[in-house]
């Protein structure tokens, strides 16, 4: 037990516990004829002069914090396109001069298309909910609907009659190409996709082949190349929305070709084989892997002539409740001899089979129903309803009208040898290559791989939102398309530097983490800092792990 001593001197009062000295004030009053001595308030520890050391003031009680903003994401994707020069190569080759350069605003824009995408309208608004208006030294007042369309038309513009004045779109795309040594071009694949559109006044917006399924609804075409190692684009080509395939492939390997590229592997789909399509990418240069339609006779010929196909030497993998296999030949194709692929996938044949099979008892049944319900119809009338009801499948099932007695009949006769003939190539296609180092699976895996080209596509149409278009002019229809190219140009930079760092991480759920997190600034006294909100240490750890652990470092400063 400590001793106590207690000293009075004025209205300070010492008080001695366990080897230190604690100050209290107090006052003397006069009551009931005495002087009393009342306690006022506690002073602290006396200091070495005698006087009480002063308590130092909470820090809490001089703290400001600025509201909150969404940073990560926008953070980081603004890191990307800087890193990949977007601001830079737009601003040159535009010749940008404005207070926010073009360069700056549409790569602001495609931020936005990567990561929340807005109408034009409301992109200034996301702008200054987020960071990115401090990020990118953009002053708020300076972002409006107008200056945003400004930009598009510093990229591409036409005149009043629809004719295209210039149109920097490729050339932004070569030079970013230029840039980004990163892009692997030893295999490309490249395919078209579809667009609606909403207006009827755009000459582009043209009934075509609707990809989208919007059947009669104006559209138009974007082409595309990709890289297939790094899921990169390297260009994209916009077209009226009832071009042919066959015409924008023959603008690709050109553009290809003048982009630098002058070898490696080209995979596309069958509605660009033909033999021009062959020999133009062969005469640049190119090797080919690309599909066949089974409409084409020498095609169908291929298939058959790969005889059986199911045994250990042409197994491929199992593939979803049946198998692939796959057996190379040499046929004649196009006029001269090929390599090709012949695969046969045995749940598509059970599948095809299948539905051939229900195809032809639905038309039995409605004949027979015919024969009994109509059968005092003159034999002409018959004959053409029941051709109606078989439709396209004359080939291999015939329906012929007899009389019995007075009345006539339909008799259905099955063309066994048609049906032999269908089911010789059931769940079978046939994929062309030019490179006679590969064997069938590699050939089978190289197209088969192709999909990530779809999946753009769909990244394109359901994260970036590219549809509906809700532009009228072609100009401007030719740089939105840009913005949104290169939105998601950000997104698959992004995806393959994460699959780089952290392959079996999910990259959606990724960026659901960037988003969540906050940016606040705390101010105490002369200093401040800058503190992240919601930044979990896995997050922080991919980051590292990616070299962008830069973006949400700690940033102090210190006032005069």
């Amino acid at each position: 037990m400590h001793s106590r001593h207690t000293y009075c001197i004025m209205a300070i009062c010492r008080e001695k516990r366990g080897g230190r000295v604690y100050l209290s004030e107090y006052k003397s009053v006069w009551e009931d004829g005495k002087v009393k001595h009342k306690f006022v308030r506690y002073l602290g520890r006396e200091g070495p002069d005698g006087k009480p050391i002063r308590r130092p003031k909470h820090v809490l009680d001089s703290v400001e914090i600025s509201g909150t903003k969404r940073y990560g994401d926008v953070a980081i994707m603004w890191r990307l396109a800087e890193n990949l020069h977007f601001p830079d190569i737009i601003d040159k080759i535009t010749h940008s001069n404005s207070d926010v350069s073009t360069g700056k605003i549409l790569s602001m824009w495609a931020v936005n298309r990567a990561l929340s995408p807005e109408s034009t309208t409301g992109l200034s608004r996301w702008a200054n909910r987020t960071s990115l208006t401090e990020i990118a030294d953009a002053p708020p007042d300076k972002l409006n609907k107008d200056r945003f369309l400004r930009a598009l038309d510093d990229i591409c513009l036409s005149d009043d009659n629809g004719d295209e004045l210039y149109d920097y779109s490729l050339a932004i795309e070569k030079k970013l190409f230029q840039k980004n040594s990163a892009i692997d071009t030893d295999t490309l694949a490249y395919d078209l996709t579809s667009t609606y559109f909403y207006g009827t006044t755009c000459p582009i917006a043209r009934k075509g082949y609707s990809r989208d399924k919007k059947i009669g609804q104006l559209q138009i075409v974007i082409a595309l190349a990709v890289s297939r190692k790094n899921k990169l684009p390297i260009f994209h080509q916009v077209y009226p929305g009832d071009t042919h395939d066959i015409k924008t492939a023959f603008q690709f390997l050109s553009t290809a070709r003048g982009f630098g590229i002058k070898k490696g592997t080209v995979i596309w789909d069958r509605a660009l084989t033909t033999d021009d399509t062959l020999d133009l990418s062969q005469y640049n240069g190119y090797d080919l892997i690309a599909g066949l339609t089974a409409r084409r006779n020498d095609v169908v010929d291929s298939l058959k002539k790969a005889g059986g196909m199911e045994n250990l030497d042409n197994f491929v993998k199992k593939c979803g409740h049946g198998s692939l296999y796959a057996k190379s030949l040499r046929t004649d194709l196009f006029g001269k001899p090929q390599s090709v692929v012949v695969c046969l996938n045995t749940e598509m044949r059970e599948d095809g089979r299948g539905k051939r099979n229900e195809t032809l008892m639905d038309i039995k049944e409605r004949l027979e129903a015919l024969s009994l319900e109509k059968g005092n119809w003159s034999e002409g009338k018959l004959r053409k309803e029941a051709l109606k009801i078989v439709g396209s499948n004359t080939n291999i099932i015939k329906p012929r009208i007899k009389r019995k007695g007075v009345q006539p009949r339909i008799e259905i006769q099955l063309l066994k040898r048609s049906v032999k003939d269908q089911e010789s190539t059931d769940g079978r296609y046939a994929i062309l290559y030019t490179d006679p180092s590969l064997n069938p699976r590699q050939v089978v895996e190289e197209y088969h791989g192709k999909d990530f080209i779809e999946k753009a596509f769909r990244s394109l149409k359901q994260d970036i939102e590219i549809r509906p278009v809700r532009h009228r002019t072609p100009s401007r229809i030719r740089s939105y398309t840009l913005v949104c190219v290169l939105g998601y140009y950000l997104r698959a930079q992004l995806a393959s530097m994460l699959q780089e760092a952290r392959p079996n991480e999910s990259f959606e759920d990724f960026l659901d983490d960037l988003e969540d997190v906050q940016r606040t600034t705390v101010t105490y006294g002369k200093s401040s800092s800058v503190r992240y909100l919601n930044l979990s240490n896995r997050t922080r750890g991919t980051l590292r792990a990616m070299k962008l652990s830069s973006v949400v470092r700690q940033v102090k400063s210190v006032g005069e």
